[in-house]
């Protein structure tokens, strides 16, 4: 199926592609021109802070914590810095959906928590979770008129709170809806990713992806080509109904190897120069090599299962790391020694590709209302015909379409 009005720019890329694939892509390669750059729309992005990486400098309007001892300038976990540059990175070559929008940065998430060793604490995190994000949703609210703040974006999951009431019966606690009202009720356009909780349906069970007031957003694959024909549903990405009967997700976006902006000295950075070095001594051989795979195996950066598979299939042992280690792509280098950019996957890179072409709609026509922006980007989507609602919603998303029918609107109703 080819569309009218692709999702990705159709023009040639033969310098990032070969026999038809690209390893990683950006989103201006992704999604094209458009014939606006989200000027003077402030953007909030929920998550775990922003780094200084060169791109963002000039786009970052205001960092504000959320979570204790955080601190403003880093991004320990990458994860936020990443979904920055999506939205709105300044790169040359690699470019944010929206690179005029102003952003500003809640750090919801420090990314150095580590994993709760007892149910107890991890309801505790996730207690301090939503109490970080309720904080954040409320900050917006108070601040979206010195910031312009029209549409912000949310690549985290939250799981309701399991309580007991005094006869012992156990109920949610939810407070994350009540919340998520009072932000569209201001004229705040949340974008949220549906969660990486994979191929079963009722998988969209996580906060705010399941408020029926968000834009919610899946994932699919582009496989790396220009043509649509080879388009699916990413294995991870979480599909509905909710528990409530919402259909969900919304719409669906790229979010397979999406290269943007990396956070030096982050997880997810530290962790792509770890598997490269184990793919090194793999690829380098002998008793040195298979003692360093066997580590990283039990430490978990090579997937077991599939290393198992793949030995007993016969590889060899570099192609047995190949087959079972996710190597993120990466590209340039900033200040400092790192990779400028880094691929990565998830629902979470899905979001903001949506959220920054909210952000040109905004710019096309600012009296937008939440539920406008909802339903333009629904009614411009064209759905993948494999697919059930349940999984893609209204389809995929189609950026231009989207900011002409805003611009659209907003001629009629003048």
């Amino acid at each position: 199926m080819e569309l009218k009005d692709s999702y990705r720019f159709q023009a040639k890329q033969a310098d990032r592609r070969s026999a038809g694939q690209a390893a990683s892509e950006s989103a201006s390669q992704l999604l094209g021109p458009l014939p606006t750059t989200g000027k003077g729309v402030g953007v909030a992005i929920i998550d775990s802070g922003v780094a200084l990486h060169p791109d963002l400098t000039d786009s970052l309007a205001a960092s504000v914590v959320c979570t204790p001892n955080g601190v403003y300038d880093q991004d320990l976990l990458g994860h936020g810095t990443h979904v920055a540059g999506i939205i709105a990175g300044r790169g040359q070559q690699v470019r944010g959906v929206a690179p005029d929008a102003k952003i500003i940065s809640l750090q919801v998430v420090r990314g150095d928590e580590g994993a709760a060793k007892t149910p107890e604490e991890n309801q505790q995190q996730q207690v301090d979770s939503i109490g970080s994000l309720l904080g954040a949703l409320d900050w917006i609210v108070k601040n979206k008129d010195e910031y312009n703040i029209k549409v912000a974006n949310l690549s985290v999951s939250l799981f309701p709170i399991i309580k007991k009431d005094e006869s012992g019966a156990e109920y949610f606690l939810n407070p994350i809806g009540e919340a998520v009202k009072r932000c569209v009720e201001a004229g705040i356009t949340l974008v949220t990713a549906a969660g990486n909780l994979g191929d079963r349906d009722n998988s969209v069970i996580t906060y705010p992806a399941a408020c029926p007031e968000v834009i919610t957003v899946g994932a699919f694959d582009t496989h790396g080509t220009v043509a649509t024909s080879d388009d699916d549903l990413a294995p991870f990405s979480s599909r509905g109904p909710t528990f409530e009967g919402e259909i969900k997700p919304d719409l669906i976006a790229p979010g397979v190897s999406i290269l943007s902006t990396n956070a030096s000295g982050s997880q997810y950075d530290q962790g792509s120069q770890i598997r490269q070095r184990i793919l090194a001594q793999a690829m380098a051989g002998g008793i040195e090599a298979a003692q360093a795979v066997m580590t990283a195996v039990h430490s978990g950066f090579i997937e077991k299962e599939a290393f198992k598979q793949a030995k007993a299939q016969g590889l060899p042992l570099a192609q047995a790391v190949q087959a079972s280690l996710k190597i993120y792509p990466t590209e340039g280098t900033q200040p400092g020694g790192s990779p400028a950019y880094i691929a990565l996957d998830g629902t979470s890179q899905a979001s903001p590709l949506v959220t920054g072409v909210v952000a040109n709609m905004v710019e096309a026509n600012p009296d937008l209302t939440p539920q406008q922006v909802k339903d333009i980007l629904r009614a411009t989507a064209q759905p993948l015909p494999e697919l059930a609602a349940h999984q893609q919603g209204a389809g995929v998303l189609q950026a231009g379409a989207a900011v002409e029918a805003a611009r659209r609107l907003g001629r009629v109703l003048k």
